[in-house]
């Protein structure tokens, strides 16, 4: 019997797989405090007749000297930076305000409905802040590290 060949990570036609693809990321401090009117992309729209499916993301906390703040900020994932919502915000009060680096894993929701498809094809996806500002820890030494997993669908539209 012949050896068989690696498995490559490129879409397989005939047997209709896709691989999960990652996006690593860091959001420092001053960009973390700046997400409610700069969203941070996360994938860059991936052309005519195709979009982005969301499969899961975490997020590390890396706790600055001083704690961070906020009052009504949960992080949302979007299309279109972010103005098409993809899941379930991200509560962010106990993460966010840590004194320790922390995680959370996030997964969208179950039957994320887009009742109009055009509003995500061939749009990027993005992290922005949907209520006010993050704020604290002054030393400015906190960051968010980011990994998206994601894959890209074809519509055949």
């Amino acid at each position: 019997m012949a050896d068989q060949e690696p498995r490559r990570w490129q879409r397989d036609e005939w047997k209709g797989e896709l691989p999960i693809l990652y996006k690593k990321l860091t959001i420092t401090d001053a960009e973390l405090k700046l997400l409610v009117g700069t969203p941070k992309e996360l994938v860059p729209a991936p052309g005519a007749g195709k979009y982005v499916e969301m499969v899961s993301l975490d997020i590390i906390l890396r706790a600055g000297t001083e704690v961070l703040t906020e009052s009504t900020d949960n992080l949302v994932v979007g299309y279109n930076d972010g103005t098409v919502a993809i899941g379930e915000t991200i509560e962010t009060t106990t993460f966010i305000t840590s004194v320790t680096d922390a995680i959370t894993h996030w997964f969208g929701k179950k039957d994320d409905l887009i009742a109009d498809i055009s509003t995500i094809v061939n749009q990027n996806v993005a992290l922005l802040n949907n209520s006010g500002d993050f704020a604290g820890c002054a030393s400015g030494d906190s960051a968010l590290l980011v990994t998206f997993a994601y894959r890209i669908q074809e519509t055949g539209l």
